[in-house]
């Protein structure tokens, strides 16, 4: 296990319950020592020594820590059996140097786990698998070694699209919504916030517990990022010209047709019911 963030402990503690060895390995020893102790694992003391004596490196670190370590691999790399596995929420640049090495001869895992730290409770995890050399036996692989988890294949196109509305637009949304408010009155919003507002601030909150470089290469790494931040602005400027001339017929069109869009998940009804059930839990 290289990186013991929130990340990695989480898939340390997982495991630490299916594997016959497991070795730490963190960039701050103190930590590395510290976790391995409480945990009975051993730690690696440099990342060399973690590469030349694994089978399978589990790679929980920031992207661009991943990009230096694939190449590191690159230039280590005499024909051993290995698998390298790496979690990065986006995959430019990385899986490019994944497909390098896969044609190296390394077994190359490409994953993404849709989940945070804060998801060790999740009764069932999911986890997108993107394909990167030989499609078959990577996923016999993934099925194999996260067998508690729901694995969801796509293709690396797939992904970054597909991640850019997952995550790059709500992230965004979220810093917009938190850079718009006046922050002498954050305190008295929240005091006489209704539900919508509650929940804003929670999903706000949430945004803003991720680390700022983690948030950086999500945004700024994705090929589609910039695309659907367009499509955002461009909505909110139609919005906005029709509450500028208060042209109600208009707006309250979108919103039928919007409730509409979503009608076929019977989202709408659904999900007001749930927010309410967790604010009852909550209070």
């Amino acid at each position: 296990m290289v990186g013991i963030g929130g990340m990695g402990l989480l898939f340390t503690k997982y495991f630490k319950e299916k594997a016959k060895e497991l070795f730490l390995y963190d960039v701050n020893l103190v930590k590395a020592k510290s976790i391995a102790e409480q945990l009975n694992l051993y730690y690696f003391e440099s990342l060399e020594q973690a590469i030349n004596n694994s089978d399978l490196i589990f790679l929980a670190i920031p992207i661009e820590e991943i990009k230096k370590i694939l190449d590191l691999l690159h230039s280590m790399n005499k024909g051993r059996d290995m698998i390298v596995c790496e979690i990065s929420s986006t995959k430019r640049g990385i899986y490019e140097k994944l497909r390098l090495l896969a044609g190296e001869g390394l077994t190359t895992l490409c994953l993404h786990p849709l989940f945070g730290p804060g998801g060790e409770r999740l009764k069932r995890k999911k986890m997108v698998y993107i394909p990167v050399k030989d499609d078959n036996k990577e996923k016999t692989l993934v099925r194999e070694i996260f067998q508690d988890f729901d694995i969801i294949p796509l293709s690396y196109g797939e992904h970054e699209r597909l991640m850019a509305y997952i995550l790059c637009l709500t992230h965004i949304i979220n810093l917009a919504f938190i850079k718009s408010l006046p922050k002498e009155e954050i305190k008295r919003l929240f005091s006489l916030a209704g539900s919508t507002f509650f929940f804003q601030m929670i999903l706000a909150g949430s945004v803003l517990n991720d680390d700022q470089k983690l948030l950086s290469s999500i945004h700024m790494e994705n090929l589609y990022s910039s695309e659907v931040l367009d499509s955002l602005i461009e909505e909110l400027k139609k919005l906005k010209v029709l509450i500028d001339k208060k042209d109600k017929e208009n707006y309250e069109a979108i919103i039928k047709e919007l409730r509409g869009k979503i009608s076929d998940f019977s989202l709408t009804e659904e999900l007001y019911k749930k927010m309410y059930l967790i604010l009852e839990k909550l209070f």
